[in-house]
C-alpha cells in the first residue's frame, strides 16, 4: 500500500476533517464515500452525525443542520457544480433527484456556515446546503461505474411486496450509474446517466402507497405498462423510478475554468409521507436544468466569478389517472456574480445575484412570480501566519421586505496542536423564499382544498430569524485528535405546524387539520464532541457524540424539537491490511424522540395484508451496527463491496409511521478506469 493510500484510510471516517467538530464546510471526498461503501447521495448524508438525518422509506432523508434549521425543514438548498437546484416537493427534498451519477461524484460539501458562502449568498438564504461536486477528466479518456442492490432479510420471504408477489419485505435498488469522460489540458467533456430503484415495501407503507395508486379520476382507468422500462419496471406499485443524464463542457481560459451543464432527471411514482395529509402522497417529478459557471483574473490580485442558470420542474401524473395530482411547474432563471481582491494580509469579496421565479397551475393564483435581489460582502484578514478572521455581510429583498444576515468568525491557533474557533451569526429569511405549502396556499394554490384537507395560519409571516453563536477547541497529536464544540441559536418568528391526529383503519393512514402557528420563539443549544485515532499503519476509528436540547421556547416550537433525538452516537472502526482489501464497521445509537401530532393515536394497529403493525406517538431509541468488507481486483480498477446494514436486526424507527429498517444486505460494484 502506497503512503497516499494510507493517508486516505487513516484520514476515513464518518466525516473527518481536523476541523470537525467546528467546521462549517465539512467535505466528503469520493474516497472517503468509497471507503463507507455509499451507494446514494443521500448515504452520504447519513454520514453528518451534526445534521441528524431522519428518513419514513429509505429514499428521502430530512436533515436539521446543526440545529441551524427547523427539523425536517426544506430551507437547506442543494447545489450541483455551482448550480443551484431545485428538486423539492414543498414538504420534502427529494436528494436522490440530483442529476448525477454516483460514478462521476468527486466529492460533496456539508455547508451549515453563512461565513463560507461568498457567491453561494447570491443564489439563496439558506443557513446549510449540500454542494455535490462531479468530476473532471483530466487527461486521456475516463470511465467509471456501480451498479448496487440489496434486500431485506428476515422478513416473510422473497418479493411479498414486490410485482412478483410470492411472500420479502424490503428491496433495495437495483441502481446503476456511468459516467463516460474525455479531458485534455485546456478542456474537457462528460456524460453520465443513473437509474434507481426504490420500492416502498414496508407492511404498513405499502399498504398506505396502494390505496394512492388505487384512487384514481373519474372515468380514469390505467395504461397498459409499456415503454422502454416495462420489462423492469411497473408503475402500478408503489415504487420510485429515478432515470437522470447530464452533460458537461469546460474549457480552462482567462486563467479559469469555464463549464457548461444540461442535465435531466426524472422520478416516476416518487412517494414521500406528507404529514398534512397524514399518508404518503404520489407524484412524477421531473426537474431540466441548464447553466454556465466559471471564473477569470482581472489583473494579478483580482478574480470574477459568475454563474448563470435556467431550470424547470414539473410536479403532475404522468398518465393523468391518479385522484392525487400536484398540478404544478415551476420554472427558474438566475445569475450571480462575485469578485474577489486581496491585498497583502486581506483578502475581500463582493457579491451579488438575482433570481425570477415563476409558476403554472390551473389554480388562480394571487401572485404567480417572485423576483429576488440578494448581494454582500465578506473581509477575511490573516492574523500573523496562523490566525485569521472574517466578517460577511448580504441582504435579500422581492420588492416588498428585506431580510439581512451577518457573521463573523475567529480562528485562532493557541499553540501548533491546539485551536480555538469562534464564530457568531444571524440569518434572515424571507416568507417568500420558502417555496413551501402555506406559501403557495395563501396566495390560491389548492391542492389541500382538493384532497379534503384543512388548514389554518395563525397570522402574517413575514420573514423567521436564526441567530447562532458556535465556540470550538481542536486539539491533534501522532495517534489522532479530538474536537469538542458548544453551540447555542435562537429562533424568531418562526413558525411550525401543530395537529391531532386521528386514524383511518381503511386505509392505514391518518387525518388531521393543521395549524400552522406562526411568530414562534425558542432556542436550542448544542454539543458536538469528536475523537478520531490511529490503530496501527492500515486502520484506525472515530467516535462522535452530539446532543441538542431545546429551552426557554414557546410551547409548539418546543414540541416540534422532541422529534430530534437529544443524543446521537457513533463508533467508527476501518481497517485495510492489504491494498485489495478493506473492513469497515459502525456502531449507531439515537435516543428516543416524542411526536405529540401522533399522541391521539398511540398504540393504534394497521392489519398491512395480514402483518400487524402498531402506531406509537414514541419512537423508541436504537442501536444498530453496520459492517462492510470490500475486495478490489484488476489492479484495483474494480471493487466489490459487500454490506450489512443493521446487522442484529435491531427495531429502528425514526419515525411513528416510518418503515422498519431491519437486516439488509447489499452489493455494490464500482469500476474506474482511465488510459
Amino acid at each position: 500500500m502506497t503512503r497516499a493510500s494510507r493517508a486516505v484510510w487513516i484520514a476515513v471516517g464518518l466525516v473527518c476533517t481536523a476541523d470537525a467538530a467546528f467546521a462549517r464546510r465539512v467535505v466528503v471526498t469520493r474516497a472517503q464515500l468509497e471507503a463507507a461503501g455509499a451507494m446514494r447521495i443521500s448515504d452520504a448524508l447519513q454520514l453528518l452525525d451534526a445534521w441528524s438525518p431522519q428518513s419514513n422509506d429509505g429514499n428521502t432523508w430530512m436533515p436539521t443542520p446543526r440545529a441551524l434549521e427547523a427539523p425536517r425543514s426544506t430551507a437547506w438548498s442543494v447545489v450541483l457544480n455551482g448550480q443551484l437546484l431545485d428538486v423539492g416537493v414543498f414538504d420534502a427534498t427529494h436528494l436522490e433527484l440530483v442529476p448525477v451519477a454516483m460514478a462521476e461524484i468527486d466529492s460533496i460539501a456539508f455547508d451549515d456556515g453563512v461565513e463560507r458562502s461568498f457567491a453561494g449568498t447570491a443564489w439563496e438564504s439558506a443557513n446549510a446546503r449540500v454542494e455535490i461536486y462531479a468530476a473532471r477528466a483530466t487527461h486521456g479518456w475516463a470511465v467509471a461505474a456501480t451498479a448496487s442492490g440489496g434486500n431485506e432479510i428476515g422478513d416473510p420471504g422473497p418479493y411479498r411486496y414486490t410485482p412478483l408477489a410470492t411472500p420479502n419485505v424490503d428491496a433495495v435498488g437495483a441502481d446503476a450509474s456511468l459516467w463516460l469522460a474525455r479531458g485534455a489540458r485546456n478542456w474537457y467533456a462528460s456524460l453520465s446517466g443513473a437509474m434507481m430503484q426504490h420500492p416502498y415495501t414496508d407492511p404498513a407503507m405499502r399498504e398506505r402507497t396502494a390505496d394512492a395508486l388505487a384512487t384514481l379520476r373519474p372515468g380514469a382507468t390505467v395504461p397498459e405498462n409499456s415503454g422502454p422500462t416495462s420489462w423492469f419496471y411497473d408503475p402500478g406499485w408503489p415504487a420510485v423510478l429515478r432515470l437522470s443524464t447530464s452533460a458537461r463542457v469546460g474549457v480552462h481560459a482567462g486563467g479559469g475554468w469555464h463549464e457548461g451543464t444540461l442535465a435531466v432527471a426524472n422520478a416516476r411514482r416518487y412517494f414521500h409521507y406528507s404529514e398534512p395529509f397524514g399518508s404518503e402522497v404520489p407524484t412524477d417529478q421531473r426537474a431540466l436544468v441548464g447553466g454556465a459557471t466559471g471564473s477569470f483574473g482581472a489583473g494579478a490580485s483580482t478574480r470574477i466569478g459568475y454563474r448563470a442558470l435556467a431550470s424547470t420542474k414539473q410536479l403532475d401524473d404522468q398518465d393523468d389517472v391518479l385522484a392525487f395530482d400536484y398540478d404544478w411547474e415551476s420554472r427558474r432563471v438566475a445569475g450571480a456574480l462575485d469578485v474577489t481582491h486581496a491585498r497583502g494580509r486581506t483578502r475581500a469579496i463582493a457579491f451579488a445575484g438575482y433570481e425570477t421565479r415563476r409558476v403554472e397551475t390551473a389554480d388562480t393564483l394571487s401572485d404567480d412570480d417572485d423576483s429576488f435581489v440578494r448581494a454582500g460582502a465578506r473581509v477575511e484578514r490573516a492574523l500573523g501566519r496562523t490566525n485569521r478572521a472574517d466578517v460577511e455581510f448580504a441582504t435579500t429583498s422581492d420588492g416588498d421586505d428585506v431580510a439581512l444576515s451577518a457573521a463573523a468568525r475567529l480562528h485562532w491557533m493557541v499553540r501548533t496542536a491546539d485551536t480555538v474557533r469562534v464564530r457568531v451569526a444571524v440569518r434572515e429569511r424571507l416568507f417568500a423564499e420558502s417555496d413551501d405549502l402555506w406559501l403557495w396556499s395563501e396566495r390560491g394554490y389548492g391542492l389541500l382544498e382538493r384532497n379534503g384537507t384543512s388548514y389554518t395560519i395563525d397570522g402574517p409571516i413575514d420573514r423567521t430569524r436564526v441567530a447562532s453563536a458556535d465556540v470550538a477547541w481542536s486539539s491533534s497529536g501522532i495517534l489522532g485528535g479530538v474536537d469538542i464544540s458548544l453551540g447555542v441559536r435562537r429562533f424568531d418568528d418562526a413558525y411550525v405546524e401543530t395537529r391531532a391526529f386521528s386514524y383511518d383503519a381503511a386505509t392505514c393512514g391518518f387525518d388531521a387539520p393543521t395549524r400552522v402557528v406562526t411568530g414562534q420563539t425558542g432556542h436550542v443549544g448544542t454539543v458536538e464532541a469528536r475523537l478520531y485515532h490511529s490503530l496501527g499503519e492500515h486502520s484506525g476509528g472515530d467516535f462522535s457524540w452530539g446532543y441538542v436540547e431545546e429551552f426557554d421556547s414557546d410551547p409548539a416550537f418546543g414540541a416540534t424539537w422532541q422529534t430530534v433525538p437529544r443524543h446521537r452516537l457513533r463508533y467508527t472502526a476501518w481497517a485495510r491490511p492489504r491494498s485489495t482489501w478493506a473492513f469497515w464497521a459502525r456502531v449507531c445509537h439515537d435516543s428516543p424522540t416524542w411526536w405529540s401530532d401522533y399522541a391521539e393515536v398511540d398504540g393504534v394497529m394497521c392489519d398491512a395484508d395480514g402483518v400487524p403493525v402498531t402506531y406509537r406517538a414514541r419512537v423508541d431509541g436504537f442501536t444498530f451496527v453496520d459492517a462492510m468488507v470490500q475486495h478490489g481486483m484488476w489492479r484495483e480498477r474494480l471493487w466489490i463491496d459487500v454490506a450489512a446494514r443493521n446487522l442484529f436486526d435491531a427495531d429502528v424507527h425514526y419515525h411513528p409511521l416510518g418503515a422498519s429498517f431491519g437486516l439488509t444486505l447489499l452489493v455494490q460494484a464500482r469500476l474506474r478506469w482511465s488510459d
